[in-house]
């Protein structure tokens, strides 16, 4: 059996966190260490840098944008590039001379294909 995760480890990795969420991650992932990947010293480093990496220093959730044209869709994802009539229905679409935006991207849909 591994080794439990303290929330004092956790807050030098994420020192903007507060303690009382850190305590709460810590006893979530502890409820089943090997269920979640992190049976091992090497595996929660690299879980950890991931997440750090994507959270930052106070472990907050970020919500990734798929808000893309379908020009970029194409320049962005070979499954668009190999479908570019699916990038003109899922992307963005704006009005060329105001600018504003016509048709949001079905964003959801571009997570699923990309």
């Amino acid at each position: 059996m591994s080794e439990t995760i303290r929330p004092e480890q956790i807050k030098a990795i994420f020192p903007m966190a507060a303690d009382d969420y850190l305590a709460q991650v810590a006893d979530e992932l502890n409820n089943d260490l090997a269920a979640y990947g992190l049976g091992t010293v090497l595996r929660r480093a690299h879980f950890f840098a991931q997440v750090r990496q994507e959270c930052g220093p106070g472990l907050e959730a970020a919500v990734e944008s798929l808000a893309y044209s379908p020009t970029s869709l194409r320049a962005t994802f070979g499954y668009y590039k190999n479908h570019p009539d699916e990038a003109v229905q899922d992307g963005y679409d704006r009005d060329p001379v105001s600018k504003k935006l016509r048709r949001a991207a079905a964003q959801e849909m571009i997570a699923n294909k990309a």
